[in-house]
């Protein structure tokens, strides 16, 4: 037989097991050493076995074995009677030849039975598709809310991208009336008249989050460079983390200096471990503007973590070569009073 005709097969086998039919099924033992479970029709050149992922024609050459569906079930009636109920591993054991055999409302309740022996038996939680987060097992939904996941539009989406994307729908929509208020005060706390910007900066101290909080946005992208300067500050001082994504955008995107430095200051005040990494993403972007742009603000945010990934962007920019150079280094002078 042609070695060709093997190779799907083989793979298909553990397609075919990664997920457990719930009723008892035949089960082919190959040559190889994988097995197939479902249900058997015996053909001439070839026997064919309908799998949870499809039907699997399988060459009689490499057929070891086949256990009929009776025979599985007969099989498993007489190991759970062997089995010690009140032995984890002796269940987890069982679990498994049920998985393999495809038995799969048999192997979830003896995986359940596990896990009431032993709570913190890893394997048989990670099996019925659990996972720890801090002191507590769980699985689904669950899982993604303890991760910060939050469902949205049907949607699973980190909590800043979903605080975003709220972020353009109120963009979008025009300002109520203590907005706007708000509005005109950010516009005059970059007066050029001191004593205005002054009072305006005092007045919108007063106000609450819920007035300044789309008009601080829409500063943001105004066309005004001190406007957005300002803009970016106000939301680092007030110490807003839904402001994180924004801030990340202008200081890498922004054409003003003064802007991006006015962002970075921000996202440094608000003190999110994870603000680095998009910045050490973008040192990898096709715009040299972008990457240098990335490069300032990781000095300017001053964590130590930034230096093994300019390091490493140097290295696969000129690689070992006496072209490119970088030295860290400490200098102490000693000055002795003669």
């Amino acid at each position: 037989m042609p070695r060709a005709n093997v190779i799907p097969i083989v793979i298909i086998s553990f397609a075919a097991l990664a997920a457990a039919p719930a009723a008892a099924q035949d089960v082919v033992h190959l040559k190889s050493g994988e097995t197939l479970a479902g249900k058997t029709a015996d053909g001439m050149l070839a026997l064919e076995v309908e799998t949870a992922t499809g039907t699997v024609r399988v060459p009689w050459a490499n057929v070891d074995k086949i256990d009929r569906a009776s025979f599985v079930t007969s099989l498993y009636e007489t190991r759970a009677k062997e089995a010690d109920a009140d032995d984890a591993a002796a269940q987890f054991l069982l679990a498994r030849w049920c998985r393999r055999h495809g038995l799969g409302d048999q192997m979830k309740t003896h995986l359940e039975r596990v896990v009431k022996l032993d709570p913190e038996h890893a394997a048989a939680r990670q099996a019925l598709g659990q996972e720890k987060i801090g002191e507590k097992w769980v699985a689904g939904d669950a899982a993604l809310e303890a991760k910060g996941f939050v469902k949205k539009d049907g949607r699973w989406l980190l909590k800043e991208e979903a605080a975003y994307e709220e972020i353009l729908k109120a963009r979008a929509k025009g300002l109520s009336e203590p907005e706007e208020k708000a509005a005109d005060l950010i516009v005059k706390c970059v007066d050029e008249n001191p004593r205005i910007a002054k009072y305006a900066a005092k007045s919108l101290d007063g106000k609450l989050w819920e007035d300044v909080r789309i008009p601080l946005y829409r500063a943001l992208g105004h066309r005004k460079p001190a406007l957005r300067a300002f803009a970016a500050a106000e939301l680092g001082r007030r110490k807003i983390r839904e402001a994180v994504r924004p801030l990340i955008r202008t200081a890498i995107l922004d054409r003003e200096e003064k802007v991006r430095h006015a962002s970075v200051d921000a996202l440094r005040s608000l003190g999110e471990p994870k603000v680095l990494f998009p910045f050490a993403r973008a040192l990898a972007s096709g715009c040299a503007a972008i990457r240098q742009n990335a490069a300032v603000a990781m000095g300017r945010l001053g964590d130590v973590r930034g230096i093994e990934y300019l390091v490493k962007r140097l290295s696969q920019s000129w690689g070992p070569s006496n072209r490119g150079n970088i030295q860290v280094m400490n200098q102490i002078s000693y000055i002795q009073d003669f």
